[in-house]
C-alpha cells in the first residue's frame, strides 16, 4: 500500500502536503523571500522573528511544491545560519537549520543528502544534551518507500529501548511534545513494515506506546491557547497504525473501514479546518489509503472516485505519476480490462 507520510519537523511543521508548482507560485515565493530579507535589513524584524518567518516561508514553499537546489537553499538560508551560529541563545536553532535542508532534500528524493542532514541535526541535538532520532526517521521513511521492510525493522530495533522511554521523558520535560509527535510519524512507517511481516505483537506494543505518548500532550499551552493540532495529528497517526494493522496484518476489511471512517471524522473537526495549509495533511493521506483499500477490495466505483481525488490533489510524491498509472492498471485489471491494465502498467515501467 502506498504511503505518503512525510516528516514533521521539530517545530511541528509537516512537509507533507504539496502540489505541482506553477511559475506564478515560484514568482510569488521569490517576492516573499525578498520581502522578508528587506524587512530584516530595515530593522522591522528582530532576529527571532526573522528566523520564524524564514522557517514558515520555507515550509509553505514546500507545501506548494516549490523546492530548491542545494546551493540555492544554502544561499537563501545564509542570514538564518549567520544569526543562529552567532548567538548562543539560538543554539537549538542549529538543529532546525539542518532540518530545513533535510526536508527540502527529502521531498525531492535526494536520499543521501537527506540522511546526511538528518545526521547533522542529530549531532547538533546531542551537543545540546539531547538524543534525537532524525536519522532513524529518514532511514525508516526511505526503506519503507523501497518496501525494504526488513531494513525498517532492523533500524527500529537498534533504537527500540530508547523509543520506549519517550512517554517518561516527555512527562519529565526532557523531550518536547514535538519530539513525541515526530516519533509517532516514524512509528507509522515502522508499523507498516511490521504489518507486512505479520508481527502482531510488535504492532500492538507500538500502538500502545503511541497511545501513551498521546496522553502526555496537554490540551492547552501555558498561555491558554489550545494545542488541538497535537491531538488531531497524533490521532491521525494512531488511526493510521490501526488501519495498517487491520488491513495488512489481520486482513480485516471491516475493521480497516472503521479506521478509515475514524480518520474521515477528523476532517470535520473545527480545529482541523483552522490549521495552516501545510498542517492539513489528513485528507491527503486518507485519499491514498482509500484509493488502495477500494482497489484491493474491488470496490470499483469508489476506487475510481478516489483515483480522481488523488489526481486532483496534485503532486503528492516524487512517484506520483507512476503511482497513478499503477492504480489505473490495478483498477482495470479488477474489471478484466486487461489491455487497458497492460498499457497502464507499461507506462508505470517506463516512468
Amino acid at each position: 500500500m502506498m504511503s505518503i507520510l512525510i516528516r514533521l519537523t521539530i517545530l511541528f511543521t509537516l512537509v507533507f502536503k504539496f502540489s505541482i508548482k506553477s511559475n506564478g507560485q515560484i514568482d510569488s515565493a521569490s517576492v516573499k523571500w525578498e520581502l522578508i530579507s528587506n524587512r530584516y535589513k530595515d530593522g522591522q524584524l528582530k532576529d527571532k522573528e526573522y528566523l520564524n518567518e524564514v522557517q514558515t516561508l520555507l515550509y509553505n514553499d514546500i507545501a506548494n511544491g516549490i523546492y530548491y537546489k542545494h546551493k540555492e537553499l544554502i544561499e537563501k538560508l545564509a542570514s538564518y545560519k549567520k544569526i543562529v551560529w552567532g548567538n548562543k541563545a539560538f543554539n537549538k536553532k542549529k538543529t532546525h537549520y539542518y532540518i530545513l535542508l533535510l526536508n527540502n532534500a527529502k521531498m525531492q528524493g535526494r536520499v543521501g543528502e537527506a540522511i546526511y542532514y538528518a545526521e547533522k541535526a542529530d549531532q547538533m541535538a546531542a551537543l545540546n544534551g539531547k538524543k534525537a532520532l532524525n536519522t532513524l526517521e529518514q532511514k525508516c521513511y526511505f526503506f519503507d518507500e523501497q518496501k525494504s521492510y526488513d531494513k525498517v525493522i532492523e533500524a527500529y530495533k537498534e533504537e527500540e529501548a530508547y523509543i520506549f522511554t519517550y512517554p517518561k521523558l516527555i512527562a519529565e520535560g526532557k523531550l518536547s511534545y514535538d519530539d513525541g509527535i515526530n516519533l509517532m510519524l516514524t512509528l507509522t512507517n515502522i508499523v507498516n513494515a511490521f504489518s507486512h511481516v505479520k508481527d502482531s505483537v510488535s504492532i500492538t506494543k507500538i500502538i500502545a506506546l503511541s497511545e501513551s505518548i498521546f496522553k502526555t500532550f496537554p490540551s492547552k499551552k501555558a498561555d491558554g491557547t489550545p494545542l488541538s493540532h497535537f491531538a488531531l495529528i497524533s490521532r491521525f497517526y494512531i488511526q493510521s497504525m490501526k488501519f495498517y494493522f487491520a488491513y495488512e496484518t489481520l486482513n480485516d476489511n471491516v475493521q480497516a473501514q472503521l479506521c478509515l471512517d475514524s480518520i474521515s471524522r477528523l476532517l470535520s473537526v473545527e480545529e482541523y479546518q483552522a490549521l495552516p495549509d501545510y498542517l492539513q495533511i489528513i485528507e491527503t493521506n486518507l485519499t491514498s489509503y482509500k484509493l488502495n483499500f477500494f482497489i484491493e477490495t474491488k470496490n470499483i466505483d469508489s476506487a475510481y472516485k478516489y483515483l480522481e481525488k488523488y489526481k486532483e490533489a496534485g503532486m503528492l510524491s516524487e512517484n506520483q505519476e507512476s503511482e497513478t498509472s499503477l492504480a489505473e492498471g490495478r483498477i482495470n485489471a479488477n474489471q478484466k480490462k486487461f489491455e487497458f491494465a497492460y498499457n497502464a502498467l507499461l507506462k508505470t515501467i517506463k516512468l
